[in-house]
């Protein structure tokens, strides 16, 4: 431990907030009630109208206020306030902040516009702040000054907000006014959910405003990014120069630094009327990930950290980043709440659960149910059906952006599922780009895409299938490239008892079959893979026994291709077409640390914070098991290999 987190841990939080009262005392309140943070000054509302207007989306307002902090200078501020949409519940208020120094509005941006409609839709009332000049005016510190955002917080708080949860989330900058109302201003007393994105980059001004990195700091930022999520190599330092750096002093010591930063000595670290959801771009190239995680990582009480790939600083500017935070927005908020706990303690994390994997089974029985990964217990295909996988598998070629066959083309491999598939699919793609066994022509794209389930990929009209073309073109290839895929799906809240959710599942795949034959033309193969385990999860978004139970909805859509349904009919020859020819691919599940005759075991720390998506050793895992399986599948290998 470093001398920094030693003060860090030791300082006496209550005996910082005491001496900073008297620091700040003589100030005034914005509040009814005292605040539980100190220093919390005044709101005082303008008769005068917002320069600005209230914007471009329907059903919003705008008020002027001033906001007043001890020893600063006031400061005007507009809030645009977007009213929920009249046909859904009413759940709360979501105050969202733009980065930098605050001087614009969140949805002044694209993305920032299409998320404030979609929360609006989810039933909440949202607050955008937007600071006149910015809410960093080099008076003693951003510490300091972040008194401001603190203020305003609780006002809205205290006089917008009515009923339900009230949440707060900000990208860069923003991340770090809620970082501070939470380390420095108590604000973790009103505040149900935080969402910091892409931040805070002010966690150790200290490490960042340097022009090398220390020692200590090189091998900090070199290890605090867990390995496998980021699609780029993060900065380390922000340098001196910038202005954030000036703020405290025009020429600052590192201990003042330090005492600037949000991860101060004294920061209040735990929040236990809070809920803190840290959301990164995969694809965020500078210093604000590893300095965001200096305090994500600090903080005590509950929180989630997550990585969301194809997606850069500004998160809310991709449909994933997006997705992200309205997801966070749900789990945090989710009136089932109360439900989920009394589900963690009637169902606690567990090593293993007893089930026997499927390959294990064999001509066994689960709920009257035959195991194996095929028809009559067996863990391969039969051989008219793997036959008939082997031929169509010579006529997947490389083909060109219109789908002619070249001998400059390419064999586009498509991932479709959810948020695990898409960090595995990462993995993935990592090792098939320095395989030198693999074909050149081979390319894969990452179709799988977070908080969007097999219901979403179920529908030709969804905009999971806009993004899948976004990612296709990104890639350079076309939709008549797409010859094969892997698909590994789920959906959340399963709470049915056997066999219905499989049933749903399977439903929900021989859809998703016919939505991709429809959309890729020269699609002819179909690898299906289901869940890891799942008894490390304390949530019920999708436990166990139903990442085991899904593994049936996999083996029944193959039988019912075996047995010739003409819903999932591939052979010309016997009708209509309506899907590729399909099989397992790896099959993941095994029971925990228990496991399976191969060996396949799942460790905890094969899995992040929440037990259900998966750490880099997951990831790499199942992106391994991917790998071997398409370089020794006698229908993948003719074309997967060189």
């Amino acid at each position: 431990m470093t001398g920094h987190e030693a003060n860090i841990q030791d300082m006496n939080s209550s005996l910082y907030m005491n001496l900073m009262l008297l620091l700040f005392a003589g100030g005034c309140s914005a509040f009814s009630q005292a605040p539980s943070g100190p220093g919390l000054c005044a709101v005082v509302e303008s008769k005068e109208p917002c320069r600005t207007g209230p914007g471009s989306i329907a059903g919003t307002t705008c008020r002027q206020l001033q906001v007043t902090c001890p020893a600063l200078k006031p400061i005007a501020v507009e809030i645009r306030i977007t009213e929920p949409a009249a046909a859904v519940p009413f759940r709360g208020t979501v105050v969202v902040g733009s980065g930098g120094d605050g001087r614009g509005f969140y949805a002044g941006q694209e993305g920032g516009r299409i998320l404030v409609g979609d929360v609006a839709a989810m039933g909440f009332r949202v607050v955008d702040r937007s600071w006149d000049g910015g809410w960093t005016t080099q008076e003693g510190g951003l510490r300091k000054e972040s008194c401001r955002y603190a203020t305003l917080l609780t006002w809205i708080h205290d006089h917008i907000h009515t009923t339900g949860k009230f949440v707060a989330t900000g990208n860069s900058g923003g991340s770090a006014e809620i970082s501070y109302a939470l380390s420095t201003w108590g604000r973790g007393d009103i505040l149900d959910v935080a969402i910091p994105t892409s931040g805070p980059p002010l966690g150790r001004l200290d490490y960042a405003c340097v022009k090398e990195a220390s020692p200590e700091w090189a091998s900090l930022c070199a290890s605090i990014v867990p390995k496998g999520v980021m699609e780029c190599t993060p900065g380390c330092i922000l340098g001196p120069a910038n202005n954030v750096c000036k703020q405290v002093s025009p020429d600052p010591t590192p201990q003042q630094l330090l005492d600037d930063s949000v991860v101060h000595p004294g920061a209040v670290l735990d929040y236990p009327k809070t809920k803190l959801y840290f959301l990164y771009g995969a694809h965020d190239c500078g210093e604000p990930v590893p300095i965001g995680l200096t305090y994500a990582t600090k903080v005590t009480s509950q929180k989630s950290i997550q990585f969301v790939p194809h997606t850069p600083h500004a998160l809310f500017s991709t449909p994933e980043g997006r997705e992200a935070i309205k997801n966070a927005i749900e789990q945090g908020t989710a009136v089932g709440a109360p439900a989920v706990t009394k589900y963690a303690r009637e169902h606690p994390p567990r090593e293993s659960t007893g089930l026997i994997a499927l390959t294990d089974l064999g001509r066994g029985v689960y709920k009257g149910e035959q195991g194996g990964l095929y028809p009559g217990g067996e863990n391969t295909p039969p051989k008219p059906h793997l036959e008939a996988g082997v031929r169509i598998s010579r006529e997947i070629v490389p083909l060109d952006g219109a789908g002619h066959t070249s001998p400059d083309g390419k064999i586009v491999l498509l991932s479709v599922g959810i948020s695990n598939t898409t960090m595995e699919s990462q993995t993935f793609a990592k090792l098939v780009s320095g395989d030198a066994g693999v074909n050149p022509h081979f390319v894969f794209v990452d179709g799988a895409q977070g908080a969007q389930a097999a219901d979403q990929a179920a529908n030709p009209n969804s905009n999971y299938w806009k993004v899948v073309d976004q990612r296709l073109e990104k890639a350079g290839v076309t939709r008549n490239q797409v010859e094969a895929l892997w698909i590994k799906e789920t959906y959340p809240g399963p709470a049915q008892p056997f066999p219905a959710e499989a049933k749903r599942l399977q439903n929900y795949l021989v859809d998703i079959l016919h939505v991709t034959h429809d959309r890729f033309p020269n699609l002819k193969v179909a690898y299906c893979s289901t869940r890891i385990y799942a008894g490390y999860s304390s949530g019920a978004a999708n436990p166990e026994p139903f990442a085991y139970e899904f593994g049936f909805s996999v083996k029944w859509l193959i039988a019912d291709q075996i047995a010739s349904k003409p819903e999932l009919n591939f052979d010309a020859a016997k009708g209509p077409v309506r899907s590729p020819w399909i099989a397992w691919g790896p099959y993941l599940w095994s029971d925990g640390l228990n496991g399976r005759k191969d060996g396949l075991v799942w460790k905890r720390e094969d899995f992040a914070d929440d037990g259900m998506h998966p750490s880099a050793s997951g990831r790499e895992k199942v992106a391994k098991m991917l790998l071997e399986s398409l370089k020794t599948d006698p229908t993948s290998k003719p074309w997967f290999a060189k």
